[in-house]
């Protein structure tokens, strides 16, 4: 428990878990006062107990004074306050700003701290004076004439990669007309439930969208001021336009793989989602039993997640990472070499649906060049969905004067899964530096860019670097300055890299170093104290997961495409659970009747650590294509209760030559040897000796 000295009151702050005493009071505090914060469903307020994030505060003699209510948004590196209340009487007496600092603690490793705030509500002033800064960005419902106030609260970590402003930062939320109608109507069950997206905090988030079927849908209404009711409010929200023939072809793929009931609300449920599914869109929210009954099959053939209004919030994370990154959607899907057997300016038109920029991309494509290889993205049946190219006329630089891709809702998942295969193709050649020359870039192809380490630099070029280098951060730094001198055209990249190596380095900043580390994969900085595990593994898994050679030894033949990909998931029994995020792994591959067994294999970035029961897991890691609902219930031993581990893990290394020496190995670091039958703690000097044994 924190304990604060606040304008002379003692406020104790503490966690409110599900379990707790005060659970019941968060929840009348909040009913009170839940005209400013918004509906905010029963599950939800379970949900953010059960993980630890709601935050009471008591005063002196014991009495619940306030809470906050945050989420933490891993994926964009920040926590988001989304309620604050403190009880009338309380309020000025420093109870929100203790509330405030104790979020601040927790959420060190992250770059900083969002939340949402109306103008009138006369928070500016509190907000200022903790050390918020109100942004440039304004968010309001479009019917509303109070505007939102986006402020932020900067950890002071400074940013290895710029993330530049995400065009896309919000996720596309599209309603079926029944949804619409919850909103407008406000009374009932459902209605509430609704009513809870257009609390305030979410804005930050979503935006809620409607395609042309809610409009025939309410043209279709006999009542004329019933129609002019509704679309005078459904005008309010972002419209998505769709094409009618690409409407009606889903429509017809829906109606042959469901035995879909008849009944009007069903078909018209079924014309929504059509609707939706044409227009790419990442996520469509109903309330129809019939369609949510469906939701898993429809994700598994569309990509699409279907979901009430009260899973949207319960799940907005992983919706969000979903609508970057959904790898499960490239199975069949091949990445083809050679000569081509087609026009290359032919090839970008039949990808992009236009006449490509000939002199800009297509142009630089000649027949006569050596160096160049051409690789085509091709759909199960054979269909281009993307073009890139290599070239090779530098010894240790891959170019890419060529990256065209498919405008689709898989946009973003190829754009990460071809910038990976490239970054890990130059690793491969022993390459140091990547640089894409491509002019045409679209917003999924700049996001990816970002996220996996590359850095616009002024000589119209995105640049990379990968030294495969493994010392401590002051010789990081020197080498770094030998590079920038070798490599003369990238100047802008390595001023910008070298920059924030030695900010983070003045101000000692753990964070900076392994975001620098994580940008210049394979690097990597010795000095760097963050934690280490030997995560054990059957053989059959780690072919699955990251080892393609392996994979050749086993009956899995796995595709190395699919084995490296940006990220992955490992699912294991939940004790012990001594494994923390942000840290790295030595994957050590135990007995499995195989050859290259009992090894340490590879290393990864250990990103989250995520305990859960069965259903949430899979369905939070469904769109990574690895692990089968059969498949996680066997890891639960069939039982749906079960805690379950999930590892989310990045950044996969390879080792050159699997390290047999383990035992030894930690018997000189460790002072004894272990048996590897879960995950092991080591030390940086453990870990740093069994890394060079494996890539030396």
């Amino acid at each position: 428990m924190n304990v604060n000295q606040i304008s002379n009151k003692l406020i104790k702050i503490f966690t409110v878990d599900i379990n707790s005493p005060y659970f019941s009071a968060v929840k009348k505090l909040w009913q009170s006062n839940s005209a400013v914060p918004g509906h905010f469903p029963e599950q939800a307020f379970e949900h953010f107990a059960q993980n630890g994030l709601i935050l009471g505060a008591l005063d002196g003699q014991d009495h619940f004074v306030g809470y906050l209510l945050y989420r933490l948004c891993p994926m964009k590196g920040k926590a988001s306050v989304v309620h604050v209340c403190v009880e009338s009487v309380y309020r000025r007496n420093g109870v929100c700003g203790a509330l405030i600092e104790h979020v601040k603690e927790k959420t060190q490793g992250l770059q900083g701290i969002s939340l949402l705030c109306r103008e009138g509500q006369q928070w500016e002033q509190i907000w200022s004076g903790l050390g918020f800064a109100e942004l440039k960005t304004t968010l309001h419902h479009s019917w509303d004439k109070n505007p939102l106030h986006l402020w932020w609260y900067d950890h002071g970590h400074p940013a290895v990669v710029s993330s530049g402003k995400k065009s896309s930062e919000r996720l596309s939320v599209v309603l079926d007309a029944d949804v619409l109608y919850a909103l407008q109507d406000r009374q009932g069950t459902e209605q509430e439930d609704a009513q809870a997206m257009l609390a305030d905090w979410l804005q930050e988030s979503i935006v809620l969208c409607l395609t042309d079927e809610t409009f025939f849908t309410i043209n279709r209404s006999n009542d004329r001021l019933e129609r002019e009711y509704r679309r005078a409010f459904g005008g309010k929200f972002c419209r998505i336009a769709t094409e009618q023939n690409a409407v009606r072809a889903v429509n017809q793929q829906l109606e042959r793989m469901f035995a879909f009931s008849i009944k009007d609300n069903d078909e018209s449920a079924r014309l929504h989602l059509a609707g939706a599914i044409a227009a790419a869109a990442p996520c469509f929210v109903t309330q129809n039993l019939m369609l949510l009954n469906r939701a898993e099959s429809v994700y598994d053939i569309f990509g699409i997640s279907v979901l009430s209004p009260v899973e949207l919030i319960l799940h907005l994370n992983e919706l969000y990472r979903e609508s970057e990154y959904q790898p499960f959607r490239l199975q069949g899907v091949q990445l083809q070499g050679g000569v081509l057997q087609e026009d290359k300016q032919a090839l970008l038109l039949r990808i992009n649906n236009k006449q490509p920029d000939y002199k800009e991309a297509g142009g630089r494509l000649s027949k006569d060049n050596t160096n160049e290889e051409a690789l085509v993205l091709r759909d199960k049946g054979g269909q281009p969905l993307g073009l890139v190219t290599y070239v090779r006329t530098a010894q240790d630089t891959l170019e890419i004067p060529v990256l065209r891709l498919q405008n689709s809702s898989l946009m973003p998942t190829l754009a990460r899964h071809t910038l990976h295969r490239a970054i890990q193709t130059a690793r491969q050649e022993g390459r140091v530096m990547v640089r894409l020359t491509e002019q045409q870039l679209s917003v999924p192809l700049a996001e990816a860019l970002y996220e996996l380490g590359f850095i616009p630099t002024q000589r119209r070029g995105w640049t990379k670097c990968s030294p495969a280098l493994a010392e401590p951060s002051h010789m990081v730094v020197e080498k770094l300055s030998r590079l920038s001198r070798e490599f003369r055209r990238d100047r802008d990249f390595f001023q910008h890299i070298l920059s924030s190596a030695q900010a983070a380095l003045d101000n000692e900043d753990t964070l900076s170093l392994y975001e620098l580390e994580r940008a210049l994969w394979p690097l990597k900085i010795t000095d760097l104290n963050i934690p280490a595990f030997i995560v054990p593994i059957k053989p059959d898994w780690a072919a699955h997961l990251f080892d393609h050679r392996l994979a050749q030894d086993t009956l899995f033949h796995a595709d190395p495409d699919h084995t490296m990909k940006c990220e992955n998931v490992f699912i294991r029994q939940a004790r012990p659970k001594s494994l923390k995020a942000h840290g790295r792994i030595l994957w050590h591959v135990g007995q499995g009747g195989f050859d290259s067994s009992m090894q340490i294999r590879a290393c990864s970035y250990l990103d989250e650590v995520i305990t859960d029961r069965p259903e949430p897991l899979y369905r939070q890691f469904h769109r990574l294509g690895v692990y089968t609902w059969q498949k996680i219930l066997e890891a639960a031993k069939h039982d749906k209760t079960c805690e379950l581990m999930a590892l989310r893990f990045s950044g996969t290394e390879l080792f050159q030559t699997p390290v047999e020496r383990v035992h030894e190995v930690l018997t000189e670091q460790m002072g004894k040897s272990f048996r590897l039958t879960s995950p092991l703690p080591i030390s940086s000097q453990c870990f740093f000796q069994l890394y060079r044994l494996g890539t030396e």
